[in-house]
């Protein structure tokens, strides 16, 4: 059974990295390894975020996010995770996260909040007991440098709510 169960582990890890070795050669986007990223922690809101290494030195800008509804009108915080390279002369993309209550975000999936001109409703990208956060909708519009990057990093769920 052992011998069997040895047999198994070694096959499962030839085929891995045979994997790998294929996924390389052809070009595949390789997982990022954990040294290779850093995380921001908001122990306020109770999230991580996991960034590339090249983010290093990152900041965070708070704003808050408006919105209408018919009772009253509703605010939230807004945080963005700034590039590093960002400058006045030459800004980048920002990731900008919004950030609502359990209670907002319930009038805004019934049509009773308007937090944007656009067309649709933020995209939620993670939730805890408390809030759910949301990435606002067009926020690449403006197609500033780095936006194909914030993208890319959306792509990996990089926001995890604890």
């Amino acid at each position: 059974m052992r011998a069997s169960r040895g047999l198994a582990a070694g096959l499962l890890g030839l085929f891995l990295a045979e994997g790998v070795a294929a996924s390389a050669q052809s070009g595949m986007a390789q997982p990022r390894s954990a040294s290779a990223t850093i995380v921001y922690v908001n122990r306020q809101y109770g999230f991580r975020f996991t960034l590339p290494a090249d983010c290093r030195g990152y900041s965070i800008v708070t704003d808050e996010w408006m919105g209408s509804a018919p009772a009253n009108n509703e605010r939230g915080p807004l945080l963005s995770i700034r590039d590093p390279r960002w400058t006045e002369e030459q800004p980048r993309q920002d990731i900008p996260i919004m950030i609502f209550t359990g209670a907002q975000w319930k009038l805004l999936q019934n049509g009773k909040l308007t937090v944007s001109a656009a067309p649709y409703d933020p995209g939620e990208i993670g939730r805890n007991r408390r809030y759910v956060f949301a990435i606002p909708p067009r926020y690449n519009f403006d197609e500033d440098p780095g936006y194909r990057e914030v993208m890319e990093i959306l792509k990996e769920h990089p926001l995890h709510a604890f």
